[in-house]
Parts: C-alpha cells; sequence; structure tokens
C-alpha cells in the first residue's frame, strides 16, 4: 500500500510541531524505505512517460501609463558583464558577508574559464583532528541560494558543522538537463551550457586546501535549477556526492534508474506553478521501482515555486542529509 507524507505550511501551526513531522519523515526514511506513489494520472511503470503536461500561463506585465505629453524615459545602460564573472555577487543577500568569495580556475576547458563561488568554514574546529562535510549549494534560476543563509546561522553552524561552498554561474549556462525532456516548456534548457562538472572539479581543490573535509561526506542542495543540478549530480556523479535533497526541481523519468544510487530528500510545493510537483513525485516512485532504496518525497501543501521558505531548511532535512555517507 502506498502512502504519500504531506507536511502543511500554515503558518498558524506551531513550528515545532513540523520539526517533529520532518524528523519522524528523516528518521523514516533511515529506517526503511519510504513508498512514494505516483501523482494522479501518472503513466504505469512499463509505460513510456507522457507528454501532455499542461502548459503553464501567466499573466502578461503591464506598462505604466504616461501621462498626456509625457516623454517616455530612457532605458539605463546595459551592464556589461565579462564571460565568466557571477550572475550576481549575493547569492546568501544579506548573509553573503560571512561567506569568502573565491575564484576556481577550472581545467580541462577553454583556457580562462573560471568559476567564482562563496566558501565558509566550519566553526569552531574542534578537535583539530576531526573531519567535517562539504555541503554544495546550488543556486536557483535567480542565482539565490537560501539554503546556504539558513546553514550558516549560529544555531546551525553549531548543529551541523560543515564546510559550504555557494558556486555562481554567470547569467547563460545552468547546471545540469537531461538529454531529453517530457515537459516541452521546459526543452530550451536542453540548449544551454550545464556547468555540473565545473563544480565536480572544484572538490578537489577545495580539499586540497581544507584538509578537514571528508570526501565520504559530499553533499549537494538546491532548489529550482538547483534542484535540476542535484538530480543531474544523481545521474552522473553519484560516485562524489554521499547524499543530495533536491528542492521544486525535476529530470527525465525516463533516467530514474540512473538516479537510483544517490541517496535524495525530494522536496516539491504542490502549488509550484513553474515546475508542477508531479514531476518531483513521479520521478521519486520511479527511482524507487528502479531499486532505489534511499530515496524519499515530500509533498508540501500550498507552497508554490518558493526556494526561501524556511521549512525546506529545517533541522529534520540537515539531520537526514549529514547522515549519509559514501
Amino acid at each position: 500500500m502506498f502512502s504519500k507524507v504531506t507536511f502543511p505550511v500554515s503558518r498558524s501551526r506551531s513550528f515545532a510541531a513540523a520539526v517533529a513531522v520532518m524528523c519522524f519523515l528523516s528518521c523514516a526514511a533511515i529506517a526503511q524505505d519510504l513508498i512514494v506513489p505516483p501523482s494522479e494520472g501518472a503513466p504505469p511503470a512499463n509505460a513510456a512517460p507522457s507528454s501532455s503536461t499542461p502548459a503553464v500561463t501567466g499573466n502578461t506585465p503591464r506598462l505604466d501609463e504616461l501621462g498626456a505629453g509625457a516623454s517616455m524615459p530612457s532605458a539605463p545602460a546595459p551592464k556589461v558583464q565579462k564571460r565568466d564573472e557571477p550572475r550576481t555577487d549575493e547569492p546568501m543577500e544579506e548573509a553573503t558577508e560571512f561567506f569568502e568569495r573565491k575564484v576556481f580556475a577550472v581545467p580541462e576547458s577553454r583556457p580562462g574559464k573560471t568559476l567564482t563561488y562563496f566558501f565558509k568554514p566550519p566553526a569552531p574546529y574542534q578537535p583539530k583532528d576531526k573531519l567535517y562535510p562539504l555541503v554544495i549549494i546550488l543556486h536557483d534560476e535567480d542565482g539565490v541560494a537560501p539554503a546556504a543563509t539558513f546553514l550558516v546561522q549560529k544555531a546551525a553552524r553549531k548543529s551541523f558543522p560543515a564546510f559550504i561552498a555557494v558556486p555562481v554561474l554567470p547569467d547563460g549556462p545552468i547546471w545540469a538537463f537531461p538529454s531529453k525532456m517530457e515537459d516541452k516548456k521546459l526543452a530550451a534548457k536542453q540548449k544551454k551550457e550545464q556547468a555540473l562538472g565545473d563544480v565536480v572539479k572544484m572538490i578537489p581543490e577545495i580539499a586540497k586546501d581544507n584538509p578537514m573535509v571528508d570526501l565520504n561526506r559530499v553533499y549537494l542542495v538546491g532548489c529550482g535549477d538547483g534542484g535540476f543540478g542535484v538530480f543531474g549530480a544523481a545521474s552522473k556523479y553519484s560516485h562524489i556526492f554521499a547524499g543530495g535533497v533536491p528542492i521544486s526541481g525535476g529530470w527525465s523519468l525516463r533516467e530514474a534508474p540512473k538516479l537510483k544510487n544517490m541517496p535524495m530528500f525530494v522536496m516539491h510545493g504542490d502549488s509550484d506553478k513553474e515546475i508542477e510537483s508531479a514531476m518531483s513525485q513521479n520521478l521519486a516512485f520511479y527511482i524507487q521501482q528502479a531499486g532505489g532504496r534511499k530515496i524519499a518525497f515530500l509533498s508540501i501543501p500550498g507552497m508554490g515555486h518558493d526556494c526561501s521558505n524556511p521549512y525546506l531548511y529545517n533541522n529534520a532535512v540537515w539531520t537526514w542529509l549529514f547522515k549519509q555517507h559514501k
């Protein structure tokens, strides 16, 4: 019998109750398989995935009306961006000041290619010979990485000490995307440059500069475009990453068997109009059907495409993630 776990977003309920539900989920995911049902209307496991996902429409922005005789203001000069310049200098917004900005020279690529990332070591270094996990956080389509904002808070740093790395892409490239995608409205992403391989190349340099990095506990967290990046890591780099948390992302159902070897805690709001939650739910189901033994799916009622929602980053999520290891 299939069971689906949901988690209310209503702020009228206590946060303690929310954490208790999440802790129950995380413990269940570790102790035994968490069965993930397919969403309503999902194709059977032995059928080709459907391409009938309805298109998402939105309201066209309206220009402000100008008064009689008013002239159109001149547009500001466009920003000239260098080829590898990050799309934002503040991926954690105000919390970015707590991170050190670094530039990684990407090897085995075009001459001079670089990847900017923001780095934070654990605190405190106690004991001195202890190894700490490396958490890599992939930003969303807007260049924002809310997970890092939560993980750098004082309480989180005490409970979940880790090296934190937040790479930032320039405008244009994405983290990862499948070669074929059932959802046609996302097909344009297939033509974009993919940079997840550059992130993987960055890990040995971080470990070389920080010998206390535990390479058996390298984790990946991402929302939106970053969620696609986590699924992409499960597809190609499960030998590198010990676990991942893809949020509001997706991947091709046809490739579900390729994603079965990396433990994942999948989350998606059921009111997401940008990337439908059925994509994550069906993918988690087919990963289980393919033999995935550490895959959990959490549907969050009432949540849209909101990567900054604090329920996504509570202690139960980090507790589950930090228990995964190679």
